[in-house]
């Protein structure tokens, strides 16, 4: 239930950044100087020296989220350069969404600890996620059932429809910021044909 489990599209990010870093050496130097790997080391040094590392009843990298968030922005933004399979982008990009979306609609992201160390739990996708869906067990905090009554089951596709209508939406909206505009060519004029030079005995 670490970072890699809540964020998966990271191991893409790290399988870049590592082969980058053994065939550029430009790019280990200019490493040290990057800011965001210096408060990534920094960051994951304090939480790691804190007792309570995995950050107890929670799904995924619970204090390791502020870190995940730019990594995942800056990281995305610099694998984009590669080439990169769409396909391998956005079945390891869907198992992170669809992981994170069942946490949220079954257990609420309270994992309980006893989970972890039971050897019974092998993945939390498959042991814990998955079998509360098969049993029905939808978490029924949410605004839709609070509000409007709705089954915590609907609910949750609701929450996972809007989720991707509203990602769908940003990204026509971002390639079209992106495409360059468009001139409306103009009319060619034919050239003016310059005007006959007067001889004697034209009049």
């Amino acid at each position: 239930m670490g970072i890699f489990v809540f964020a998966p599209v990271l191991c893409v990010i790290a399988f870049f950044f590592i082969k980058r870093l053994l065939t550029d050496r430009e790019a280990a130097r200019l490493l040290k100087a990057d800011y965001l790997a210096r408060f990534a080391v920094l960051f994951f040094l304090a939480i790691a020296s804190f007792f309570a590392w995995w950050g107890g009843w929670g799904y995924g990298p619970r204090y390791l989220i502020v870190l995940a968030v730019p990594l995942v922005y800056e990281g995305l933004l610099r694998i984009s350069q590669f080439d990169l399979s769409r396909t391998v982008f956005f079945i390891v990009a869907g198992y992170g969404v669809l992981s994170a979306w069942l946490a949220k609609s079954t257990l609420a992201y309270m994992v309980p600890d006893h989970f972890l160390r039971s050897e019974e739990y092998s993945n939390t996708l498959t042991s814990i996620l998955l079998p509360e869906v098969r049993a029905g067990r939808f978490n029924s905090n949410n605004v839709l059932s609070e509000l409007l009554s709705t089954s915590p089951g609907t609910s949750s596709l609701i929450w996972i429809a809007l989720f991707m209508t509203a990602t769908i939406s940003l990204a026509a909206w971002h390639r079209s910021m992106l495409a360059p505009a468009t001139v409306p060519a103009k009319k060619k004029t034919p050239p003016r044909r310059p005007p006959k030079a007067c001889t004697k005995g034209s009049f």
